[in-house]
């Protein structure tokens, strides 16, 4: 049968009882009360030694040798779970309409940014060098050549009776519409793509020798600079580029040239 928790204890008492009188002994010996142990203090300081570390063997954790007082055991400290405070109550917010304001039309829009790049430079005094190039090269389109056709000068474009255009545009008060018809046909075999309006040019026209007008930017059906369509092959679609020129300068047109820049420079070409 196993040993009891007391009778365990009580052997443990003994032992270290046992172990108390013989360090009490081998002490007194080293003072030279026991003749018939001479020892050094070397030696005593030894035997002490050990016996510390026998009973630190048989007491709990070596506590015993400590003061007794000193020692306390840890108290029970009860764990009260924190409490979250309470977090306030958001207050909803109302969805607050803005008020109704009416959107610009794209018309409007459109004047807008066509005021903005309407400006005439002077270019009297610049020495004018013509490209050697087509249109269609400079543009990188493969297989369609571009080539001028007339000039047009009215105050709305296109103007049909019919109402066949959805869209139009017609020029401000003292300015005249000087719209530049180009064709563009497809050379080769088989269909091909023609992306002018991701090509990235600007256009500008050069009245006289003398006078530089940005393009009047325009969402027409058939409009140059933003022409992206398949040309079937060997066949032919137009285009227009149209600039917006004083009254006085339009009626006193003798020379047409177009320049068009990208990001390296730009080239010029004589259209009359």
């Amino acid at each position: 049968m196993r040993e009891t928790a007391t009778k365990r204890r009580n052997r443990r008492r003994k032992s270290i009882a046992i172990l108390l009188c013989v360090l009490m002994m081998l002490s007194l010996s080293a003072c030279g009360m026991f003749a018939s142990l001479d020892l050094t203090e070397e030696q005593s300081g030894l035997i002490a030694e050990y016996a510390a570390g026998l009973l630190k063997k048989y007491d709990r954790n070596g506590l015993r040798l400590m003061n007794p007082d000193a020692v306390k055991e840890p108290e029970q400290v009860e764990v009260v779970d924190a409490v979250e405070p309470a977090m306030p109550e958001e207050t909803p917010v109302e969805d607050v309409a803005p008020p109704d304001q009416e959107e610009p039309s794209f018309e409007d829009m459109q004047a807008l940014q066509n005021a903005e790049d309407m400006s005439v430079e002077d270019v009297s005094g610049e020495e004018e060098i013509y490209s050697a190039m087509p249109i269609g090269s400079y543009l990188n389109l493969q297989g369609i050549d571009v080539t001028y056709k007339e000039m047009e000068i009215c105050d709305t474009y296109p103007d049909h009776p019919d109402n066949s255009w959805l869209i139009s545009m017609s020029a401000r008060e003292g300015k005249k519409l000087v719209v530049l018809r180009f064709s563009l046909t497809n050379t080769g075999d088989a269909d091909a793509d023609c992306d002018i309006l991701n090509a990235g040019r600007q256009y500008r026209l050069i009245v006289n020798h003398e006078k530089r007008i940005n393009e009047t930017v325009t969402v027409l059906m058939d409009s140059f600079s933003q022409f992206n369509s398949t040309i079937p092959a060997g066949g032919t679609e137009e285009a227009v580029l149209i600039f917006e020129l004083d009254r006085d300068l339009a009626d006193s047109i003798s020379a047409l040239d177009l320049m068009i820049k990208d990001g390296q420079g730009s080239e010029t070409f004589r259209l009359f």
